[in-house]
């Protein structure tokens, strides 16, 4: 499923995260125009239509949406800036859910909210603008989840987590009921977390300890 209107599609980015994000667009049939990154690539079969500031030259607010194309291996700070610096200009962004992911009609999600396939997002959550549910992760009932934040393939997220802002969740974490993240929070592949995390920390192991402080 994916929230559309009328208008056509940009994807900013040419990597694999766009690609990724094409092909769920073009197995629903959506129109989407090209990509937009500093260099083609040769990889990718979809028309390149220059670097980010292509965008603003030759796309009016109101003739397309874009797609945010950008992943993270770590904080997704990129991913931020991009969302936001084009929505300062006027543009929107598309919610992009795979049709083989299970989204309760009882879960919220934001503008420009990427939900890849296989994931379960269950009853209650709220997922804010602009975040990345990647491949087979599975976020539990009433958890809430902050923007900009990417939560990797194959997370566990049980009931009633939060998470914060622009937070990076490992391939393979497993974060227990109850648990709060604060913001910009990087928990690494494989972790366990039992407890909260503050703020702007590192944390990874099994069970999860604190290792450094962000900066």
């Amino acid at each position: 499923m994916i929230k559309r209107d009328a208008k056509k599609v940009i994807i900013i980015g040419g990597g694999g995260h766009a690609r990724v994000l094409y092909d769920i667009l073009r197995m629903n049939s959506f129109s989407v125009m090209g990509y937009a990154d500093r260099h083609p690539k040769e990889d990718f079969d979809l028309k390149y239509l220059g670097d980010d500031q292509a965008i603003v030259n030759k796309y009016d607010p109101q003739q397309v949406r874009l797609v945010n194309g950008v992943g993270s291996i770590k904080q997704p700070v990129q991913h931020q800036e991009i969302y936001e610096r084009f929505r300062n200009l006027g543009y929107r962004f598309c919610a992009v859910v795979h049709s083989q992911s299970i989204v309760s009609s009882y879960a919220q999600y934001g503008e420009g909210t990427q939900i890849i396939g296989g994931c379960v997002i269950n009853a209650g959550t709220v997922i804010e603008e602009n975040v990345v549910i990647n491949t087979s992760a599975s976020v539990d009932h009433d958890c809430f989840i902050r923007a900009h934040s990417h939560i990797a393939p194959g997370v566990i997220i049980s009931g009633a987590v939060k998470i914060g802002r622009g937070c990076h969740i490992g391939c393979g974490a497993t974060i227990i009921q109850g648990v709060s993240i604060g913001d910009g929070v990087i928990v690494g592949a494989g972790t366990l977390v039992l407890k909260n995390i503050q703020s702007g920390r590192t944390v990874w192991g099994v069970p999860g300890k604190v290792y450094s402080i962000n900066l």
